[in-house]
């Protein structure tokens, strides 16, 4: 393993704070000490570090991301109640991450759907 910074594995990192912030009421915020171990959790990714992952890791380890800002933003910003208010969410969610910090809308765009193109609103009408 070539990567500096934490010992532990960023898939491992990830692991962590999604399975922390998908614990039963976090949302509500009731149970506090899960509220912590996820922001814990969370904090924990700024020191990933992805050199030596594979391109397989690599998409794991971002669509694991992915998935722990969503929620990390329902629960500052609440779950969003509009289309409007969901596509604003996008921009309000950012993490440092291996010495970069993404949006949840640059993390979707230019790393997870990198070299795809947008869905076009015709396909099968």
């Amino acid at each position: 393993d070539d990567r500096e910074g934490s010992s532990v594995h960023p898939l491992t990192l990830v692991q962590n704070a999604l399975k922390q912030v998908l614990v039963p009421n976090l949302v509500d915020m009731v149970d506090k000490a899960a509220l912590r171990g996820f922001l814990d959790a969370a904090s924990e990714l700024k020191s990933a570090n992805l050199t030596g992952l594979s391109e397989i890791e690599k998409a794991a380890f971002f669509i694991n991301l992915y998935h722990v800002m969503i929620m990390h933003g329902f629960l500052v910003f609440g779950v969003p109640a509009t289309v409007f208010e969901f596509v604003n969410h996008f921009g309000k969610i950012a993490y440092e991450v291996d010495d970069d910090i993404m949006s949840l809308k640059e993390l979707e765009h230019n790393i997870i759907r990198a070299n795809m193109k947008s869905p076009s609103q015709f396909i099968g009408r």
